[in-house]
């Protein structure tokens, strides 16, 4: 059996809300791709805690195998290196080229020489078929390139968990189907919210889940 990418046990947000108003346990495998069908609200604190950007009220959150809360900031850091995330919004720098975007983090999060970096963005780029827009900046382009560029920003440096949110809204359906295939090439465990079962996010995933006033369950599809 795979060990947890992912763990949430009785967790609950240090914000009192009504959207997250029961304690959430959740285990996301190594290796899968799940889906989770919520509300943006759920998913965006869902987020921020396995980032460790906000601290939960109680519970315990494992991610990669560490406790991400109880870290160090330099151990933290190290972690993070470890995840890709595409949220909302998009998180793009916009007064810098597309190549820029993805090759930085690489350069200051993974320790590559600039012209690595460089070279490896050119080619990430080009897989999610914006080669031709490396120069361009992300305030250049229309929303459905964003969201792609975001997603390339996110897996260029293969990483072992990748968070989405409602990441490819933008884009069709077949369009959506090519590049998240393609996101399963770069990323071990990918871990998705969207807010409808009928996208193609949740349509793709190994395993799909509702969250919602009811609680966090599986959807059995036909």
């Amino acid at each position: 059996m795979n060990s947890a990418a992912f763990e949430m046990e009785s967790v609950r947000p240090a914000v009192d809300t009504s959207a997250w108003s029961a304690p959430l346990s959740l285990s996301i495998p190594a290796g899968s791709f799940v889906t989770i069908v919520t509300s943006p609200t759920q998913a965006a604190m869902l987020f921020r805690i396995a980032l460790a950007l906000d601290a939960p009220a109680s519970g315990v959150v494992r991610v990669l195998g560490e406790a991400p809360h109880g870290l160090r900031r330099g151990a933290l850091r190290m972690l993070r290196r470890r995840i890709g995330s595409c949220l909302l919004p998009d998180g793009l720098m916009a007064n810098i080229t597309l190549r820029a975007n993805v090759a930085l983090p690489l350069v200051f999060g993974d320790g590559r020489a600039y012209e690595d970096a460089n070279v490896h963005a050119d080619q990430v780029l080009t897989h999610f078929g914006l080669g031709h827009w490396a120069d361009r900046r992300p305030s250049d382009l229309a929303p459905d390139t964003r969201q792609v560029a975001s997603l390339a920003r996110a897996v260029a440096a293969r990483p072992a968990l990748l968070f989405l949110h409602d990441p490819l809204t933008s884009v069709t359906n077949s369009e959506a189907v090519r590049l998240l295939t393609l996101s399963r090439e770069y990323a071990t465990t990918i871990v998705a919210a969207v807010h409808g079962e009928d996208e193609a996010v949740c349509m793709m995933a190994d395993r799909s889940v509702v969250w919602d006033e009811r609680g966090y369950r599986e959807i059995v599809r036909a």
